[in-house]
């Protein structure tokens, strides 16, 4: 289910929602807004954090950022409760984050909304790429080409889905031409 589609709000009695601890937010590198979060554990140990340059997962006292432009795609599958974020690094597992309906607070529940991350995350995610051409690879299929602004600015060239140094060369020669297509789109170098 796309990210798009707004999620159902929950029935009955209004409750309090669910809001970032304290001690999450100290974790936050200075300089960072958190633009929506959202738990990933019952217990409060987990948090996913949209931040104005990074998406963040908080665990305990550790904090893992990677840029916007490090997430291929990300989706949200409403029955369970999951987002599934997918790397350009092929080789990277893809992060799955489950969140809970309710989180138990001080013995009162408390709702926990995705809908402000899923946007955020939506957006964040979608902000970042500047053009994209896609193509079929002989050997591989469809592979997709895009030149993303990195957190700098910077404007970086990225495949998705597969690794350029694994292919055979005739798949390579295509990757190449969907490069300099990509990057002529933008007016970049192509050479």
């Amino acid at each position: 289910m796309p990210l798009s589609s707004l999620l159902p709000r929950r029935r009955g009695p209004r409750r309090r929602q669910a809001r970032v601890p304290a001690e999450v937010l100290a974790l936050v590198e200075a300089g960072q807004k958190v633009l929506a979060a959202v738990p990933v554990s019952p217990d409060r140990t987990r948090w996913a954090l949209a931040l104005t340059g990074s998406l963040a997962l908080v665990e305990g006292e550790r904090l893992q950022a990677w840029d916007w432009h490090q997430v291929d795609r990300a989706k949200w599958e409403g029955t369970e409760r999951a987002f599934t974020l997918r790397w350009l690094d092929p080789e990277q597992a893809e992060l799955v984050l489950v969140v809970p309906e309710v989180l138990e607070l001080s013995g009162e529940q408390v709702d926990v909304d995705p809908n402000p991350f899923a946007r955020v995350l939506r957006e964040r995610v979608e902000s970042v790429v500047v053009h994209r051409v896609s193509g079929e690879l002989p050997g591989v299929g469809v592979v997709s080409v895009s030149v993303r602004r990195g957190r700098d600015g910077e404007l970086l060239t990225a495949v998705s889905g597969v690794r350029a140094e694994s292919l055979s060369e005739a798949d390579r020669k295509v990757l190449e031409e969907l490069e300099r297509r990509v990057r002529d789109g933008v007016g970049l170098p192509t050479e």
